[in-house]
């Protein structure tokens, strides 16, 4: 049997954006985007970050879900947000 090289991917959770948006009554929410990543290791030594699945939350609020590119409900509260 040959020998199988095993090769430990890493996992990760990174931020990679972070917005303002605004409801219909004016109050303003920072929202922010992460991404779970996944290591990939080039055979040059170097590592690629790969995005598996992103989310978005508002701070203080939590979990946010994407209506559109501009559009958002931040669950919680139960409010539609646009970005700034």
């Amino acid at each position: 049997a040959a020998d199988m090289e095993v090769i430990e991917m890493a996992t990760r959770v990174q931020e990679i954006d972070c917005f303002e948006a605004v409801d219909k009554s004016g109050c303003r929410y920072t929202i922010t985007e992460s991404a779970s990543q996944t290591s990939l290791d080039a055979m040059n030594g170097m590592t690629q970050w790969v995005s598996q699945s992103t989310y978005f939350r508002a701070l203080g609020f939590g979990p946010v879900g994407q209506i559109s590119d501009s559009e958002f409900e931040i669950f919680l509260v139960g409010v539609k947000v646009i970005r700034v």
